[in-house]
């Protein structure tokens, strides 16, 4: 997948998408200033953030974070496209002033801090997504994608809709007990499935931000199985896991996206094996290796059986 720090260029160039594709669907080709400017942008609003906070000061974050924000519109909307570095540092600028008046507005002292700032932040990328300058821009969409599938998986947490146990409803990011990462995972399905439909319209550029969003949720929620869960999840978790992990790798394919299409069926297999050895409930590690060994081949006879069968059909795999 490319970058999407600066809005693309208008000229055709060859390996571009196709005609039929307006302007603001592709996806701009990365550039060393582009990467670098946005990534020196987001150190120095971080640095302007954390030093006007003596302690805890959340005006002096409301105000930081408005000024951010601000300097991230006039450089996207004053600049032109040789200032690349500057445009990208200013998106990167803007994201983190969002972050910051997300963080500054709600009091810390609520009974659900954590929900609030995950409600603002995703509130604030999605309107910025629409406004002037940040425009249709994948960064803004893909953060605000991965903070409404936070929110999701807080409130699901927290009233219960995943399980028994819930997220605490205090004012802090972490949480005493268990999360959910199974609403974690679907959300990361829901987001490569909108991928796909968006890559069939040929909106490359916002079909990238569900891509890497879908991706890093289901990631996070992979880890939290290790993490959160434990070791040994519940059986019905890991399947769900094996099951998402091949939807991921046949959308992945389907949209010719390696990334997706790698990191579903990373999922898929980690997914089976654990759930192999879980079921078996084994004592040795002789016997879990056999468990392994056996979950492997059925996967891999099961992999080779399918893209045989769809390669004899369409006659890319047939013998001359």
């Amino acid at each position: 997948m490319s970058g999407g720090w600066e809005p693309p260029d208008t000229g055709a160039s060859p390996g571009l998408p196709p005609p039929t594709q307006t302007p603001d669907r592709r996806q701009s080709r990365p550039t060393i200033d582009g990467a670098i400017g946005a990534g020196s942008g987001a150190l120095l609003a971080a640095g302007v953030v954390i030093g006007v906070n003596d302690g805890w000061n959340r005006p002096a974050t409301a105000i930081s974070g408005a000024l951010l924000l601000a300097a991230g519109f006039a450089a996207s909307l004053l600049l032109d496209g040789s200032w690349r570095a500057l445009r990208c540092a200013g998106v990167a600028t803007g994201a983190v002033g969002i972050a910051a008046l997300a963080v500054a507005i709600p009091s810390p002292d609520s009974g659900s801090f954590a929900r609030a700032v995950l409600l603002l932040a995703t509130i604030g990328y999605g309107v910025v997504w629409l406004a002037p300058g940040f425009r249709r821009h994948p960064v803004m969409l893909t953060i605000g994608l991965l903070t409404a599938a936070g929110l999701l998986t807080d409130l699901a947490g927290g009233i219960g809709l995943a399980g028994d146990l819930a997220l605490r409803d205090e004012p802090s990011f972490s949480s005493e007990g268990e999360a959910q990462p199974e609403v974690l995972l679907l959300c990361g399905l829901a987001y490569v499935l909108v991928m796909r439909a968006l890559d069939r319209r040929g909106d490359d550029r916002t079909a990238t931000s569900f891509a890497v969003a879908g991706l890093v949720a289901v990631a996070t929620a992979a880890a939290s199985f290790v993490f959160l869960v434990g070791a040994f999840a519940a059986e019905g978790s890991l399947l769900l896991a094996a099951v998402v992990g091949v939807v991921v790798c046949i959308v992945g394919a389907a949209s010719g996206r390696r990334a997706t299409t790698w990191w579903g069926a990373a999922l898929s297999v980690a997914g089976a094996g654990s759930f192999t050895v879980n079921v078996a409930d084994l004592s040795s590690q002789r016997t879990e290796g056999a468990a392994l060994v056996l979950a492997g081949a059925v996967v891999l006879a099961a992999a080779a059986l399918v893209g045989r069968r769809r390669r004899v059909s369409d006659g890319s795999g047939a013998r001359p």
